[in-house]
């Protein structure tokens, strides 16, 4: 472990990836971090957390009932 070892990895991920899967609580955590760099790189961002930090990611509206 090194300082910056987290960040490259995150790095890393977000440039072999086609879409980012998260679950975000905290605005001051890698896991944001993570999402930020996915966003500036044009990729979907889905936040699995029921109270998500990351306004109108992952919260898709339900269908209308007819």
């Amino acid at each position: 472990y090194w300082p910056g070892c987290m960040q490259m990895r995150n790095r890393y991920m977000v440039d072999h990836s086609e879409l980012c899967v998260a679950y975000g609580r905290r605005e001051d955590s890698g896991t944001m971090q993570t999402v930020t760099l996915a966003l500036s790189a044009g990729l979907p961002v889905v936040n699995l957390a029921e109270d998500g930090i990351f306004p109108g990611i992952g919260k898709e509206e339900p269908p209308a009932e007819n």
